[in-house]
């Protein structure tokens, strides 16, 4: 009888240890999966972090191009107003000098 009880203690501890071993081993299991989900979380926006700056320097490329052309533009309609005023300072002087005559 006791030896009976004793082979059953023994199973019944081995049980135990399986059931120990295969908790033990889903819990790994989950918090593999868990890191997995969140590698791929960290991935899919350190991606979306990516594609907004490539995107950010083409805008800020765009917008230096055009702040380059409309500073050109600015120059070449400074030169003309400069040119105007100088043509116009030219006729006031000549008109002077025919209103001395």
């Amino acid at each position: 009888w006791s030896q009976a009880e004793t082979l059953r203690e023994a199973r019944l501890r081995a049980e135990l240890e399986l059931l120990r071993a295969t908790a033990e081993s889903a819990q790994e299991s989950q918090r593999a999966d868990d890191l997995a989900r969140e590698t791929a979380d960290a991935q899919a926006e350190a991606e979306a972090i990516g594609r907004s700056m490539e995107l950010e320097d083409e805008a800020d490329s765009s917008l230096a191009e055009e702040a380059d052309m409309l500073k050109r533009h600015l120059d070449e309609l400074q030169k003309e107003l400069k040119d105007l005023e100088e043509e116009e300072q030219q006729r006031v002087a000549a008109a002077l000098m025919l209103g001395a005559d």
